[in-house]
């Protein structure tokens, strides 16, 4: 899935094909949280979670062959996944941020705390938790080997992964005209879609490069209204400027970033996909 081992799947059942790949996805989402103790934990739930986009990418590209009650029980196990270590990647972003923009100048930060989910206090599920967790991952992997697939062509590929493109491509225009946080928030969700598709269906790199970098400075600048959010105290004239500052050079950055890559219509998007099979 890197960036150097691109290679377009050949032209027979790709619903199969992106089975195979869905599957080995899900097999290391279940590693990551076998290794959740032994290894770094932020690596592993980092690795984890954009797992999941993946999964979730991928899996818009082959809703056309589920029945939609197969397709929304694995969203929902996904996100369940996902969430699961919210919490602490956020306590970890907002803790890195904060250090970084308040130079000593914020005394006291009040960390997010999670409550009432088995978590412990740095936000890593405790024992019982992590058990649940596991299981949620293996009846992925079991969903995924076991769900029916009607059959597929590549065009249908085609036309899902142009849709999920002209969805960015909207949230662009929705961004330019009424600009909030929130807005870009949910604008990258079909960004790094788009991404994570590109990835496995294109051959071309500097469209890759470009999707991978505007997913994150999307993240960033999300990140960074997240910190201004939540910082409770001891907070400083001169951090709100400087968190106000970086936000300013990111949306500069993100819809120049954007521009670029939304510049094809979705039907040449979608021809352009065709071309690679």
């Amino acid at each position: 899935m890197g960036m150097t081992t691109v290679r377009p799947f050949a032209a027979s059942s790709p619903e199969l094909r992106l089975r195979q790949v869905l599957l080995s996805i899900s097999r290391q989402a279940e590693r990551d949280l076998i290794l959740l103790s032994s290894h770094d934990p932020h690596e592993r739930i980092h690795a984890l979670r954009v797992r999941m986009k993946k999964l979730r990418a991928i899996l818009r590209l082959i809703a056309p062959s589920l029945a939609p009650a197969t397709f929304k029980a694995i969203q929902r196990i996904m996100r369940a996944l996902k969430q699961a270590f919210a919490t602490h990647r956020d306590q970890h972003v907002l803790n890195a941020l904060l250090a970084e923009l308040s130079d000593g100048d914020v005394a006291c930060h009040k960390e997010c705390s999670a409550t009432g989910n088995g978590n412990g206090p740095d936000g890593l599920p405790g024992p019982a938790q992590l058990r649940r967790v596991k299981a949620t991952a293996h009846a992925l992997t079991r969903r995924l080997e076991t769900m029916t697939l009607r059959p597929l062509a590549w065009d249908d590929i085609a036309e899902a992964y142009a849709r999920r493109y002209a969805k960015g491509r909207q949230w662009l225009q929705r961004c330019e005209r009424k600009p909030s946080s929130a807005r870009l928030h949910r604008w990258r969700s079909p960004v790094k879609d788009h991404y994570f598709q590109a990835l496995l269906v294109l051959r071309d790199r500097h469209h890759l490069k470009a999707s991978r970098k505007l997913g994150s400075l999307l993240g960033q600048i999300h990140d960074l209204a997240m910190l201004r959010e939540h910082y409770t105290c001891g907070s400083s004239d001169r951090l709100e400027r400087a968190i106000r500052r970086q936000m300013k050079n990111l949306r500069a950055r993100i819809y120049r970033k954007a521009r670029s890559l939304f510049v094809l219509t979705p039907g040449k998007t979608a021809r352009q996909m065709r071309a690679a099979h």
